[in-house]
Formats: C-alpha cells, sequence, structure tokens
C-alpha cells in the first residue's frame, strides 16, 4: 500500500529482486498490507539501495500465486529438491540444542550475541533460515545443474541487470540476489551474503574456474578478503 500510486505500479519483480525498487529498506506491516512512506527514494530501475521490503513483497507475491505461505512453497520447490533436508525456516527462536550461537567482539573479549529471530511470517527480519555449509553447496549445485528453476532464468540471476533507466554514478553490480563483480583485469564472480546477531554467511562463485566458495562464523568477522587474496597469491584466479 503507497500514497504515490503512480511509482508504486512503475515497480516490477525485476526491481524487487535487484534491489532497484526505490523502496525504504523497512515499512510496517498490517495482516497482509505493507504500509510504506509516501514517496520512494528514487524512481524504479534507476538506483541500487538494499532493501528489506523488495524481498518481503516478492514472499507476498509468491504467496499470492501459490496460495501457500512461502516458507512451505521454499521448502517444497527449493530446498527438497535441492536435498537441503538439514535447512530450516522458522518464525520465531530456533530452539535446536544444535544450533550456533553468534558472539561479538567487545574489546577483545567475545560475548554472546541475543539472537533476535523473525516473528513475524514474512520476511521483514531476517535470521529465519537455519543452515549448514554442506546444505549451501547442495543448494550451488541445485543451481548450477538447474534443478529447482529452468537454466536461462538461473543464469539471468547471477548476471547483471542492465536497467535502461539507469541514473546512479555507481556501477551496476546487482544481479537477481547476487552482487556481481566484473572488475577490469580480474575474474568475474558473483556473491551472496548475509549476517546478523553474531553469525554470518557468504557463497563466492567464480563461474570461468568453477570454484565455489562457502563460509559461514558466529563472530562478527568477514573471511571475504582474506579468502579471495588467498586464490589471487596461488594463481587460481586474478
Amino acid at each position: 500500500n503507497s500514497k504515490n500510486k503512480g511509482t508504486a505500479g512503475k515497480i516490477k519483480i525485476k526491481h524487487l529482486l535487484s534491489h532497484t525498487s526505490g523502496l525504504p529498506a523497512i515499512a510496517s506491516k498490517t495482516n497482509d498490507t505493507l504500509i510504506f512512506i509516501d514517496k520512494p527514494e528514487f524512481e524504479p530501475g534507476t538506483n541500487y539501495r538494499h532493501s528489506g521490503v523488495d524481498y518481503t513483497l516478492l514472499s507476498l507475491i509468491i504467496e499470492q500465486v501459490s496460495g501457500e505461505d512461502w516458507q512451505t512453497f521454499v521448502q517444497k520447490n527449493i530446498l527438497e529438491p535441492s536435498g537441503m533436508i538439514n535447512t530450516k525456516i522458522v518464525n520465531g527462536n530456533y530452539k535446536d540444542k544444535h544450533r550456533t550461537q553468534g558472539y561479538k567482539n567487545v574489546k577483545g573479549k567475545y560475548s554472546e550475541y541475543s539472537h533476535q529471530s523473525c516473528d513475524e511470517k514474512y520476511a521483514l527480519c531476517n535470521g529465519s533460515v537455519w543452515t549448514s555449509p554442506s546444505n549451501l553447496r547442495k543448494y550451488v549445485y541445485a543451481i548450477k545443474e538447474c534443478v529447482f528453476l529452468d537454466c536461462e532464468s538461473l543464469k539471468t540471476a547471477t548476471q547483471t541487470y542492465k536497467s535502461e533507466s539507469w541514473r546512479s554514478l555507481r556501477d551496476q553490480l546487482q544481479g537477481f540476489g547476487w552482487i556481481v563483480h566484473e572488475e577490469k583485469n580480474n575474474d568475474t564472480y558473483v556473491e551472496c551474503a548475509g549476517s546478523g546477531s553474531g553469525l554470518s554467511a557468504q557463497i563466492i562463485l567464480y563461474p570461468k574456474q568453477d570454484i565455489i566458495i562457502i563460509w559461514m562464523s558466529n563472530n562478527d568477522v568477514s573471511y571475504s578478503s582474506l579468502l579471495l587474496q588467498k586464490l589471487r597469491q596461488r594463481s587460481y584466479v586474478k
């Protein structure tokens, strides 16, 4: 729901997938309705801003089209076909005794993060998907083998979305759910990452070299730069 119907009508699914909708990062929710600010930050397709609202809207679209909640849809159509049997989507605190605790470094000492998982059924907050490196590896191979979607659509998702109305001075890096790094004199790679409550995860793919990097951490340290540096030092990539 938006007071600015003209701009809202210009937003397409491709804008939501690529975080180019112009919608704010936060919205309020009443039942199945999202309430946005009066004016988007920019015209759809002209700039980039990461917004959880984009993917909340996508979850609502899934439910409208499929007739079932988005968690069930993802479980049946993505996780199960990919063999991700140990991946769970939860609506509140995940109380499994084997789940990882997140930590934060405060003045050289680590202390436990108070995990804040999603209490709503929609993706207005993150941290509701619990998985493992081995299950993320299965997800990557499901993408490579076109298990849950046709190959052309999956290929498009990991390529840069080239908007014809782009006005920003920043480079277009966003795919559909992925960030695409096409650096001059360096090999192209795509990545997807998430973090919260002291827990972090990232997938990095080098399609040409068929290199897959998956790391997960239960502290507030990112290992991406170190891993990419080691790959370049050993001439696996440039």
